[in-house]
């Protein structure tokens, strides 16, 4: 953590007559705020547990509640900015208590039955860390594919859909679910829901710096980039959220206006000096086009195709990165929703 100050470690039962829970919030800056304080209330009395910091009076909101199963967590390298709190047999999910944009944002505290315990972390105003003890929905057996992390992973922007396939069978290298680091899972979905983005897409572009891939941007013509996640006046979607910073470029062009689009995504690494970090990416079209884009020192490339869940097309791309390069990728996917008229 960022932070300088103690940890002051808390840990409370959760009791099962639970009906309501308060949120103290602090601003840590003009933009920012986060999480001071939980309380869960309970009894016929109103008993109330206090989980950190109590916030001035008139800043606490409250939630009723019939069984609290959890929270979706907004949260960055110095603390946690925001919640919502899931709750009821139809796991209802209260607004926003903070402000959640900026943040990277994880399901990982959502369970199937009320929760049982609470235990956080607090520096000398806020709360740093979060765990909750509860059943957790049962992982399927593994097979060919399997769509296990979406629930667990940090994600950055916002939370992925999870009704996408993100093939976690086919990931290059490995996501870390849990890390002494603050390292989101960076995502983009360059077809956009059930392929919209698809009939727009032009230009698919690597960004390298040092051999090694940095960003990798999605460029598309006559599409109102109020779209998500688009570059206002450009409009371009990025996969790392962070200037491209890379000293080469190259590009592959697709055709989606006529119809032409991605079938199948292959990461280029360089294996003699960069086996286990992207270089670069091959993608292969629906025309039967191959495209490449990786560094011009990549001589003799290797090509790990990542895989899709059958009946699927790539539609988007997530990654971990450090502070040189892009080092996980993994694919998403959707079953082909648009059919041979998507394009017409």
């Amino acid at each position: 953590m960022a932070s300088t100050q103690s940890i002051v470690p808390e840990t409370t039962e959760v009791p099962s007559d639970t009906h309501r829970v308060g949120v103290s919030i602090v601003h840590g800056g003009t933009d920012t705020t986060y999480i001071a304080g939980l309380h869960p209330f309970h009894g016929a009395n109103d008993n109330v547990i206090r989980l950190g910091y109590i916030a001035a009076p008139g800043t606490a909101v409250h939630v009723d509640t019939t069984s609290l199963k959890g929270f979706i967590v907004s949260i960055g390298a110095t603390g946690i900015h925001a919640l919502q709190i899931v709750h009821g047999e139809n796991n209802t999910l209260s607004p926003w208590f903070g402000d959640p944009l900026g943040g990277a944002k994880t399901r990982r505290l959502m369970f199937i039955e009320q929760i049982v315990a609470l235990f956080a972390g607090y520096d000398g105003h806020k709360m740093v860390y979060l765990a909750a003890w509860g059943k957790q929905a049962p992982i399927p057996e593994r097979s060919e594919q399997i769509d296990t992390i979406s629930n667990h992973l940090i994600w950055c922007p916002e939370l992925p859909d999870p009704s996408m396939h993100f093939n976690e069978s086919s990931i290059f290298s490995e996501f870390e679910s849990i890390t002494d680091k603050f390292l989101p899972v960076m995502w983009t979905s360059f077809g956009g829901p059930d392929g919209v983005l698809l009939r727009f897409l032009t230009t698919v572009i690597v960004v390298m710096d040092r051999d090694l891939m940095v960003n990798v941007d999605f460029c598309y013509s006559g599409v109102d980039d109020s779209f998500p996640y688009m570059i206002p006046s450009t409009p371009v979607q990025m996969l790392a959220r962070r200037g491209s910073g890379g000293s080469d470029v190259a590009s592959m062009d697709i055709h989606g206006s006529a119809g032409e689009y991605i079938t199948s995504i292959d990461v280029v690494t360089h294996p003699s000096y960069y086996p286990d970090t992207p270089c670069g990416l091959e993608v292969t079209t629906n025309w039967g086009r191959h495209c490449s884009a990786f560094s011009r020192n990549c001589i003799f490339p290797k090509r790990t195709l990542l895989q899709t869940v059958p009946g699927t097309n790539p539609t988007g791309l997530y990654a971990t990165a450090d502070e040189y390069a892009i080092k996980s990728l993994g694919i998403i996917s959707q079953v082909d929703p648009w059919g041979e008229d998507h394009f017409v």
